[in-house]
């Protein structure tokens, strides 16, 4: 079983570090619910980190970035669930794991006890759910949808 270690970014330069940078772009890369990693996208992230809304977790496998976990605070009763904007892995499943371990470790000592995921990977909730299981219960809340029109 391969090594898994957790890192928090802590300083939203952190992003333009050229692993970090790659591995971000791969997973941005696989979910349809956020855009494509570029500059104008990084530069967001880095904003939202520095104002504390959104925290970044990388997790390495035998020393290589192999996952990450970007997860939302809410901003006020608006929001009243934090949110896991987005969580990858390409690596063991032992990263998934430690990723959700290190998220929900967060969540508890900011006084939550549940989050929402957007499922952007599958069409399939309870495929999702599955996948994500060590992340907690899941319970499915509602649904996303997307309405295109001309303009």
């Amino acid at each position: 079983m391969p090594a898994v270690e957790v890192l928090q970014l802590q300083s939203p330069t952190s992003l333009r570090l050229p692993a970090i940078e790659a591995l971000l772009t791969r997973a941005f890369a696989s979910s349809s619910l956020v855009p494509d990693w570029d500059d104008e996208v990084r530069q967001s992230l880095e904003h939202c980190m520095s104002i504390d809304f959104m925290y970044i977790w990388i997790a390495l496998a035998d020393g290589e970035p192999r996952g990450v976990l970007v997860l939302a605070l809410p901003e006020g009763k608006l929001y009243w669930r934090p949110q896991v904007y987005l969580v990858y892995n390409a690596g063991p499943k032992a990263v998934v794991k430690a990723l959700a371990a290190a998220g929900m470790d967060f969540l508890r000592q900011k006084g939550y006890n549940s989050y929402w995921g957007l499922n952007g990977l599958t069409d399939n909730d309870a495929a999702y759910a599955r996948m994500f299981s060590c992340g907690g219960v899941a319970k499915r809340v509602g649904s996303v949808m997307e309405f295109t029109f001309d303009g």
